[in-house]
């Protein structure tokens, strides 16, 4: 049990720590302002559509029809 005890500790300590060390993926606050007023500015776009073409195959005797099987 002292082992368990020990090692909720140790995560305890080291979610603590994580808190205090910045992520090494940090922006910095000028390209952050880039990437926020570039958001309002851009308007959002459509979902790419799919081409539909006749297809269909035969297995163990089921005929299926898909459309997007290609």
């Amino acid at each position: 049990m002292t082992r368990m005890k020990s090692l909720i500790a140790l995560a305890a300590s080291m979610a603590s720590i994580a808190f205090l060390v910045p992520p090494a993926h940090a922006i910095s606050d000028k390209d952050e302002a880039k990437l926020t007023s570039e958001a309002k500015t851009s308007s959002p776009k459509a979902a790419p559509r799919a081409e539909k073409r006749e297809h269909s195959y035969t297995h163990h005797g089921i005929t299926i029809s898909d459309p997007y099987d290609w």
